[in-house]
């Protein structure tokens, strides 16, 4: 995401407020596989994804889907 949205400084602060909702998702994820709660981390992951892809398309990158 840093990569690709480097040189987009106009859209930082709407990145930002994605991918920090993708990290503190991952982590719950993280969490949720620690405990034994597969499905849940999966879904957990998923949804973080979400996030890096709307950061992105956020930035004025185009993702299909």
């Amino acid at each position: 995401v840093q990569v690709l949205l480097a040189d987009r400084k106009e859209a930082a602060s709407l990145i930002k407020g994605f991918t920090d909702r993708a990290a503190a998702i991952r982590s719950e994820a993280e969490g949720k596989a620690r405990q034994g709660d597969h499905e849940g981390a999966i879904k957990g992951l998923e949804d973080s994804t979400r996030e890096l892809v709307r950061a992105i398309r956020a930035g004025g990158i185009y993702i299909p889907g």
